[in-house]
């Protein structure tokens, strides 16, 4: 089809029958129109988009005369990389198709400058409905498009800045922008994001609470606000929706703090509605002299006073107290209460029968998130039978610090007694045994063996009650030593006790074994008379087809030392296991052993006394071994 011939506007002819007259007429006054429209570029191209007309408006906005652009292509308007896209052609295309075909985008003037045109094709045709070219109106708009690229990075900023994520969806839910916040969220780059479908990129949300928020909004065309928990990244948001167009917009909130401190704000509600111990809460002002008022009491306070919570609210705790509440403690309480300080004390309150009842509560100011003090919580507990326990305590500890001290002084007059008596008891034992003695010296040759038995018998009775009255005094002192504790080394010890006992040790061919005994702070002189008894025992209680072995050794446990000696010796038989730890308690008759049977007594009282038990564990005719504690300082 040949390109549509160059058209004008025909002049005005008087010789014009009326039909042509009213025609020329009509084009003359649209040219007119035409012309005198200076902001748009208003003007025919033909169906290939050669320059069929030109306004002067056209010659205002692109800057070509009439002269200059009939019959040239528009293609000269287009930038490069537009003609490279074919898009003049493109354009007439959509007219067509569309019936009309509007769109923005950078044109050239004459002198190759550039401005933001807003362009619309439409096709024109003849009374045959045959197409003879299009119309093409442009508008500069180049102020409009700064002031809009302006205002949107205007907008850009603030969405860039604000604490929410932003996401823009087109008509496919296709992102077409993205904020950061996004990517902070989601742990994402946002702008990888762009162009991809929204449901692709998290396939999990499918099915979710925001999934059909988002999908109500595109489809329904209305905003939408909901709740959601993304489970993937541990995040609680708060979605709102907004139909844009074709696609949606829609802002992400960060709540996962606020859902958290809810949840803790819910779970101490619980703790505090549900736990045994009594709650109050109170307001923090104002502070009267009754106290602040009543605002909440949990279950368990309302069992523990007797009072219903609308009975407690709006009262002041003023109403559990009594004549014997304590003041004292009661004005400590204010003070701390005036200068917002936590405060604990104990006093007497009453139910709401009268009934008394002791009760311990600790009370802290709650502060809001500018520390201003808005209430007072009370934790309090009913401590009646601790403080009668503590009142039954506290007496039976007067009357046992009494019976102590008339006890300690009875014990100083039993000690000074048992002092006096062994002296005057020991006199005439002397007495008696010096003169026996001397009455065999001088009538040895006269008294006949009879008699030297009987004096013999009677010496040696002497004697052993001199020993026992000895070891009676010895005993009735255990635990009243003035020595003050030192590190004693037990190598040491043992060694200086081998010593004292060479003699017997060397006549019985005995062996003392020993190594790496501890050394520790305590008593030395007590400790010392222990091993001298149990060691004596071992070397008295030998085996005469045996040389007597004893060995001696240390565990130390957690919380003490434990000592063992053993030996080959006799052994014990188990019923006897405890009565030989008894005063005056003895196995075997004088003439096969000596002894008053008082050392393991001793020995027994001296370790109880060190806070330790001393026990004994033994196989008759082969050996024993005795145990001992020390408890660690």
């Amino acid at each position: 089809m040949n390109p549509i011939p160059h058209y004008r506007f025909a002049r005005t002819d008087p010789s014009m029958k009326n039909k042509d007259f009213k025609q020329n007429v009509d084009e003359k006054l649209l040219s007119l129109l035409i012309n005198s429209v200076k902001d748009y570029a208003i003007f025919m191209v033909d169906r290939n988009g050669y320059v069929l007309s030109w306004n002067k408006g056209a010659q205002k906005i692109k800057g070509y005369t009439e002269q200059e652009i009939l019959g040239k292509h528009m293609s000269v308007f287009y930038t490069k990389a537009d003609n490279d896209k074919k898009e003049p052609q493109h354009n007439l295309s959509e007219a067509l198709k569309n019936g009309s075909y509007e769109h923005e985008g950078w044109r050239i003037r004459k002198d190759g400058s550039v401005f933001w045109a807003n362009v619309v094709f439409t096709p024109l045709y003849d009374d045959d409905k045959e197409l003879l070219g299009f119309a093409k109106v442009t508008r500069d708009i180049t102020e409009r498009k700064r002031a809009d690229d302006k205002k949107a990075d205007m907008i850009q900023d603030l969405l860039e800045n604000i604490t929410d994520g932003f996401i823009a969806l087109d008509e496919n839910l296709c992102y077409t922008y993205v904020n950061k916040q996004i990517g902070e969220m989601l742990g994402r780059d946002p702008h990888k994001l762009i162009g991809k479908n929204i449901w692709e990129t998290f396939p999990d949300i499918v099915g979710s609470a925001t999934y059909k928020a988002v999908m109500t909004a595109f489809t329904e065309k209305k905003y939408v606000l909901n709740e959601d928990y993304y489970e993937p990244f541990g995040l609680w948001q708060e979605n709102r929706v907004y139909p844009t167009g074709d696609g949606v917009s829609m802002f992400i909130r960060d709540i996962t703090r606020n859902k958290q401190e809810e949840q803790r704000l819910k779970l101490l509600e619980s703790v505090i509605t549900n736990t045994t111990e009594a709650v109050l809460i109170t307001e923090a002002d104002p502070i009267g002299d009754a106290g602040p008022r009543i605002v909440y009491v949990n279950q368990a306070f309302t069992e523990m006073t007797g009072y219903t919570s609308d009975e407690l609210i709006g009262q002041t705790p003023r109403i559990l107290q009594g004549p014997k509440s304590d003041k004292t403690e009661l004005s400590r309480l204010s003070v701390a209460l005036h200068n917002y300080k936590p405060c604990e004390i104990t006093i007497i309150n009453y139910k709401k029968n009268g009934d008394e009842f002791w009760i311990n509560f600790a009370v802290s100011p709650v502060t809001n998130k500018d520390g201003k003090c808005t209430h007072f919580i009370a934790i309090e507990r009913d401590v009646t039978e601790r403080k009668r326990s503590e009142i039954r305590l506290k007496e039976l500890n007067e009357s046992l610090e009494k019976h102590a001290s008339d006890l300690a002084i009875s014990n100083a007059e039993l000690e000074q007694f048992a002092y006096v008596a062994s002296h005057d008891l020991q006199e005439p034992l002397r007495m008696v045994t010096s003169f026996l003695i001397q009455l065999e010296k001088k009538y040895g040759d006269i008294v006949d063996s009879k008699g030297k038995q009987y004096i013999y018998f009677a010496v040696d009775g002497a004697k052993r009650m001199r020993q026992i009255i000895l070891d009676l005094l010895e005993y009735s002192r255990v635990g009243r030593t003035e020595e003050d504790r030192s590190e004693v080394d037990f190598n040491q010890v043992l060694s200086e006790i081998i010593v004292l006992y060479k003699k017997q040790i060397e006549e019985l061919g005995a062996k003392i074994i020993f190594e790496k005994l501890p050394t520790f702070l305590t008593y030395k002189t007590p400790l010392r008379q222990v091993f001298l008894n149990l060691i004596g025992n071992s070397l008295k209680y030998h085996n005469v087809s045996e040389k007597p072995v004893i060995e001696i050794a240390c565990k130390e446990t957690k919380s003490n030392y434990q000592f063992s000696v053993k030996d080959n010796g006799i052994g014990i038989e188990p019923e006897y296991f405890d009565k030989i730890f008894i005063i005056f308690q003895r196995l075997h008759n004088k003439e096969q052993y000596s002894g008053t049977g008082m050392g393991l007594a001793i020995t027994k009282k001296i370790i109880e006394n060190l806070g330790g038990k001393i026990w004994v564990e033994s196989e008759v005719g082969k050996e024993s071994t005795f145990y001992f504690t020390i408890v660690k300082q």
